[in-house]
Order: structure tokens, then C-alpha cells, then sequence
């Protein structure tokens, strides 16, 4: 029977399907948008064919004027809902933004996780996901279902006109596939050699005194030009074979459009059709091609938002659970340590081992030791940003009220009572084999030493 990941882990991998999921209910408000739009559209074409077809035989002044103002008020609706939809885009992006931005920020501080390295790159993936969504080219997964709608509207004016449609959309969907082909592979290259001479920009920067001083900016600036390099003509590559496939995919369209046209004309001149059904089959086709197209000039932003989908997801869901969290009684001040032990994964040897201490309320403890001999090891364990290997603790010492990690209760609130005790006692720390022993404070403390390893 397969073991069920923590309810913490479980929360934190489906924060964004939850995100996502909350955005259903505004799709489908989008998808009643593209419904109206989609329909307004046959404005046009019903307007040509009503006056080759009405008023140019009837001579009605009447008639043309009533036809075109209905055609301009389903125009101006038609405009004012592309409008809306394209700002209930807007929010919604935002929206996302605001809801995994800080998630992503949590996450980062993680155990075991780079804090600026891990939220800066997982920040961008917000970002991507959020210009993709704000853009024109999720709305063509609402236009591109209506495809088949336009081109059956042009087979019913006419099966030979409608041959000629399908044929043409699908010579076009070809084309969109072939991009996805030949794009996918070096538009991932780019985005991830984007993101490693971006953080080895950031970590120069940050580190430019240190940089500095020690030479390695040459070094370092060469390292980046590299990486940033490689960027560039990845994004050369796919911008390169994407702009061919965009060339065809334009010639296509005006070639169709000026074709069907041409057949259109054919047809009239066999009394198979009128000349407004002509002119509509026309403006029908270019109805209907119009998204393949808009979707062959956004598909690098889709792509971008698809890896970066793709690697949020893998880094939540990657993400080692949280502790579960208990709450303690009000503090008394006593804190006691019992053979703490820590090693780094693939170490050779422990960091820390068998360290035993006791701190009783209004005493102080002084750790002094060379580099590397795991002072700094010893306070991450003490306020929970480390895991002990091994330990047997005791604590009065909570923060009353306060939900505290199981795993570290004792050492996060030793940290702000021993910051406001007072220095009325002393105590040196010593090894688990012997034992402490209170000091004075009337002579300095003799502080304990941390062996070096």
C-alpha cells in the first residue's frame, strides 16, 4: 500500500493546482465572452451578403441605413466585450500573482533551500505564468474551438468553398505543429541558460566587494557572457525557424483569402452563388484563420509559461514538508540539551556530536571555538533551521501561545530568553562527558571550546 505524503506536503504540492483551480469559474465567464464575440463576428459577412443581396437589387436607401446601424451597434458591443475580457484578464493575472507570489517566498525559506537563489527563480516562473495570461494568446484557447463553427458557416454557402477552407486550415495547422517542433527544444535551452547567467549576475553583485577584492570579476564576467551567450543563440535558433514557419503561415492565409475570393467569383459567374456570398466566404475564412496565426506569433511566450509551469510545480512539489506544530504551556525559562548530534548529508564525519548543556533562567552560556568546529552549526540547531541527527531535549521555554515546530520547540524560544536574560550567573558549556559547572561572575567565564574536528 503506497504511504501518503504529509498533510503539510500535500497543501504546499497543490497550492498551485489550487490557484489554478480557482481560476475555473473566470474561464468559464472568458469562455462566455469569446461565445458572444465569436458570434458578433458574423456581423460583417451578414451585412455584405444583405446588401449585395438586398439592397443593390431593391434600391432601398431604407434598408441600407437600418442594416448598417444594426451592424454598427453589434460592432460596438463587440468591442466593448473584447474589452472586458481582456480585463478580466488583466485581473486575473495579477490576481495569480498575488496569490502564489508569497507561497513562492515561503517555500524558498525552506530547510535545505537558497532563500534568494530559490525565490528570485521561482518569482519569474510567477512572472512568465503571468504575462502569458494577461497577453493575447490565452485568449486563442477560447477562440481556436470556434474554428470549425466559421468554416462550416463557409460549407454552407457553398461545399466547394468549404473544401477549400478545411484545406487551408489544416495546411495551417500543420505549420503550428511544425513550429512547436522545431521551437520547443531551443526555446528551453534559452530559458534555462537565461536563469543561470541571471543568478550568476545577482550573486556578483552581491558578493562585489568580496569580488572585488579577490580579482574574480574578469573570471566571473567571462562566466556570465558564456552562460548568457548560450542564451542568446538558443533564442537566435527558435526566433530563426520560428520566423520562417510565421513567414509561411502568413503567405498561406493572404494566398487562401485572395484564392477563395478568386473561387468565389468563379462561382458567381455560374450562378452558383451570390456575390455577397462571395465576399462573406472571404471574410469568414479570415475569421477563421485568424487564431492559428495569433497562436504561431505567442506560442515562445506559451512555451516560456509551459516550462515555467512545469518547473513550479516540480519545485512545490519537491519541497521537503514542514514540521508539524504543537502548542506548549506558558514559558518557564529551563532549557535542557541531552546528546545533540548533527551531521551533513554525505559527510565524513559529524559536525556536532554528543553536545550536552543546561540552561536554567537567568543564565547566560558563551560557545568559543575556531572556524569551522560547528558554532554556527549549534545555533541553526538551537532555533530550528537545522535538524539534530540525533538529541534528546528538554524545554520550558516556548513563546506562550505560539505554535513551534515539534522538532526544534526548545531551541526557537531559548534564542529570546537568552538575548533578555540577565547576567547574573554564568555557565560554560562541556562535553557530554563532563559535567557543567556554575561560574561566577565576579571573574570572567571560562567558556567552553569546541573541539576542533
Amino acid at each position: 500500500m503506497a504511504m501518503k505524503r504529509p498533510v503539510a506536503q500535500r497543501r504546499r504540492a497543490t497550492d498551485l493546482q489550487q490557484a489554478l483551480a480557482a481560476c475555473r469559474s473566470t474561464a468559464w465567464v472568458l469562455a462566455g465572452f469569446s461565445l458572444v464575440i465569436n458570434v458578433l463576428m458574423l456581423t460583417s459577412p451578414l451585412y455584405m451578403i444583405q446588401v449585395y443581396d438586398r439592397v443593390l437589387t431593391s434600391g432601398r436607401l431604407e434598408t441600407l441605413a437600418m442594416i448598417t446601424l444594426i451592424a454598427a451597434v453589434s460592432l460596438m458591443l463587440l468591442a466593448a466585450i473584447d474589452t472586458l475580457r481582456s480585463t478580466v484578464t488583466s485581473r486575473m493575472s495579477i490576481w495569480f500573482n498575488d496569490r502564489l507570489g508569497p507561497v513562492v517566498s515561503r517555500t524558498a525559506c525552506a530547510p535545505g533551500c537558497s532563500a534568494t537563489a530559490q525565490a528570485g527563480r521561482g518569482l519569474r516562473d510567477v512572472s512568465q505564468i503571468q504575462a502569458f495570461i494577461a497577453s493575447q494568446g490565452l485568449t486563442v484557447f477560447f477562440d481556436a474551438p470556434w474554428t470549425p463553427v466559421f468554416l462550416l458557416v463557409i460549407w454552407a454557402l457553398h461545399p466547394t468553398l468549404g473544401i477549400m477552407a478545411v484545406a487551408s486550415a489544416v495546411i495551417l495547422l500543420g505549420l503550428s505543429v511544425a513550429n512547436e517542433y522545431v521551437t520547443r527544444k531551443p526555446n528551453a535551452t534559452s530559458n534555462t541558460a537565461q536563469i543561470v547567467a541571471s543568478q550568476q549576475a545577482e550573486a556578483t553583485i552581491r558578493n562585489a566587494e568580496v569580488v572585488r577584492a579577490m580579482g574574480m570579476l574578469p573570471m566571473l564576467t567571462e562566466r556570465w557572457r558564456r552562460n548568457n551567450q548560450a542564451a542568446l543563440t538558443a533564442t537566435l535558433r527558435a526566433a530563426e525557424r520560428g520566423g520562417i514557419l510565421l513567414g509561411m503561415t502568413k503567405f498561406v492565409r493572404y494566398f487562401v483569402q485572395t484564392a477563395i475570393l478568386g473561387l468565389g467569383a468563379m462561382l458567381v459567374l455560374k450562378s452558383e452563388i451570390s456575390g455577397g456570398a462571395m465576399i462573406a466566404s472571404s471574410i469568414l475564412l479570415s475569421r477563421a484563420l485568424a487564431p492559428v496565426e495569433l497562436a504561431m506569433t505567442s506560442w515562445r511566450h506559451f512555451g516560456n509559461a509551459r516550462i515555467a509551469y512545469a518547473r513550479l510545480k516540480a519545485r512545490l512539489q519537491a519541497l521537503p514538508p514542514e514540521t508539524e506544530r504543537i502548542r506548549l504551556p506558558t514559558p518557564l525559562g529551563h532549557l535542557s540539551v541531552d546528546h545533540v548530534s548533527y551531521g551533513p548529508a554525505n559527510a565524513k564525519a559529524p559536525v556536532l556530536q554528543g553536545v550536552s548543556f543546561s540552561a536554567r533562567p537567568g543564565e547566560a552560556i558563551a560557545v568559543i571555538g575556531p572556524s569551522a568546529s560547528g558554532k554556527s552549526t549549534l545555533c541553526r540547531l538551537l532555533v530550528g533551521i537545522a535538524h539534530r541527527t540525533r538529541a534528546r531535549s528538554a524545554s520550558t521555554a516556548p513563546s506562550s501561545g505560539t505554535g513551534i515546530p515539534t522538532s526544534s520547540a526548545s531551541t526557537s524560544a531559548t534564542c529570546r530568553r537568552t538575548s533578555s536574560c540577565s547576567p547574573g550567573r554564568w555557565r560554560r558549556t562541556s562535553p557530554a562527558s563532563t559535567p557543567m559547572l556554575p561560574m561566577q561572575t565576579s571573574s570572567p567565564p571560562r567558556p567552553w571550546r569546541m573541539p576542533t574536528r
